[in-house]
């Protein structure tokens, strides 16, 4: 399977305030939606990182939750270090690899969103993952959950995405395909038929739901972050980072 376009979080001008900790090895992959529009390609994954950054950190939070987006066309866009406990199972973020993929209710995943998934499980522990959002375990032969599938999450999410994420991503290889920066608009997971038949909530009670049950842990929510504490870049990989300094800025024209 060929490799998917990697972002690092240096990338996009990422910086995360001190008042994270470490995550320690890791032993469970968590999948998400992000009870928000979807993001159609790596330029609107970037602009969605950005969002959720500034977002989060407008909690007090050290920065964006999730450790890796992937938008719809299977770029994986590279978000907290994984040195790092994530931010998005509140209170339970512990050892947990938090994946996201922007998307709500009724949406499903893209076929190259699945085959990203694959890709980072098998792989992200290896050279070709950037340094600073390179995993300690082989993520493959970890578990994988579901956002509410954990202790006291009373959320629908990751929704559709449910059924893929459980499957490691299943790569769904097409050999003829001619990969393009925007998947066609036909180009979604089939879902198995206990994901079709799964109740979904009115799209308003699954934003607030994912908002209550999203976070960090406590020593992270309690820091008290000191205004001057703009944070930090993750580490420089030359090997993977890139000057997208004119994407980041368009992105930020067009909010």
């Amino acid at each position: 399977m060929a490799s998917p376009r990697i972002i690092t979080a240096r990338s996009i001008g990422l910086t995360f305030r001190s008042n994270k900790s470490p995550m320690g090895s890791e032993r469970e992959v968590t999948g998400h939606y992000s009870a928000t529009p979807r993001a159609r390609d790596w330029r609107a994954g970037i602009q969605a990182a950005r969002s959720f950054h500034r977002h989060h950190q407008g909690k007090g939070w050290a920065g964006i939750g999730y450790h890796y987006l992937i938008p719809d066309d299977g770029a994986i866009i590279c978000c907290r270090p994984v040195l790092y406990q994530g931010a998005h199972v509140r209170d339970h973020n512990e050892q947990r690899v938090g994946v996201g993929m922007p998307g709500t209710v009724g949406d499903r995943p893209t076929r190259r969103q699945a085959r990203a998934f694959n890709w980072l499980l098998h792989h992200a522990h290896t050279a070709a993952m950037a340094r600073p959002h390179r995993t300690d375990r082989d993520l493959s032969q970890l578990p994988i959950f579901g956002h509410r599938e954990l202790p006291g999450q009373d959320t629908a999410c990751p929704g559709l995405f449910l059924g893929m994420y459980k499957r490691g991503g299943d790569p769904w290889r097409d050999d003829s395909e001619e990969r393009s920066l925007v998947p066609p608009e036909d180009d979604f997971v089939d879902l198995a038929p206990e994901d079709e038949g799964a109740p979904e909530p009115a799209q308003g009670e699954a934003q607030a739901a994912d908002d209550a049950h999203t976070g960090p842990d406590a020593e992270e929510a309690a820091a008290d972050v000191n205004s001057s504490d703009e944070g930090d870049l993750p580490e420089a990989d030359e090997d993977f980072d890139q000057d997208l300094t004119g994407v980041v800025g368009e992105n930020e024209e067009g909010l």
